[in-house]
């Protein structure tokens, strides 16, 4: 198995037990602002419907400009959305954290698909779905537990801020993977190869002179 695959798939196992701490109870959370059932359908439909609208662009955008930049802000913007839940005072808030966790999707997980997919090892692309599956189906379900432990003797809270950090962490992560089975984003043009490039050309133009 190699590099790529077995960070891909580290990155997701730790987001998705962030997520899994606060996700099976978080139709709790919501009556605790004040919503009711109708809400939680309604919270629900706005993350699902704003997420497949801007899909289809960002799947575009990370094919020409590189899906590592796009699979970590999908990241970053997710830790954003979890820390807005914190500051959540009424339902209206709450809709809109909707379209931004929505958003982050919509940007990170056709990035982390098509990463995901290109790097497979040959004859051994079922074996490293499953492991994927296994990985993040086990981070799920015991972070749900935990998180059930935790919203009932500490408080909500505290599992945002944790899945927060978690999906930093994944961000920070992806951002520091050696991208070779990916193509270099066009955005990040001040990189340390760029440097070297453009040093390189002064140098051979200065001995043109």
């Amino acid at each position: 198995m190699n590099k790529i695959v077995k960070t891909l798939v580290f990155v997701e196992t730790i987001f998705l037990f962030g997520f899994g701490l606060f996700g099976p109870i978080y139709a709790i959370f919501i009556e605790k602002i004040g919503g009711n059932v109708l809400d939680v359908g309604i919270a629900y439909s706005i993350f699902l419907i704003c997420m497949s609208t801007v899909e289809l662009p960002m799947g575009k955008l990370a094919d020409k400009y590189g899906r590592k930049l796009f699979l970590a802000g999908g990241y970053f913007l997710s830790a954003l959305s979890f820390l807005g839940y914190i500051f959540i005072n009424n339902i209206y808030q709450l809709f809109f954290i909707q379209v931004i966790y929505g958003f982050s999707l919509a940007i990170g997980d056709p990035a982390w698909d098509a990463w995901f997919s290109k790097s497979l090892d040959k004859s051994k692309e079922s074996f490293e779905w499953a492991l994927f599956h296994m990985s993040t189906g086990y981070a799920e379900g015991i972070s749900a537990l935990i998180g059930g432990a935790i919203g009932y003797f500490i408080g909500f809270e505290t599992l945002f801020i944790i899945s927060t950090i978690l999906a930093v962490i994944s961000g920070i992560i992806v951002l520091n993977t050696k991208d070779f089975n990916n193509k270099p984003s066009k955005l990040f043009v001040f990189h340390r190869g760029h440097f070297r490039k453009r040093r390189h050309m002064i140098k051979k133009r200065r001995y043109k002179r």
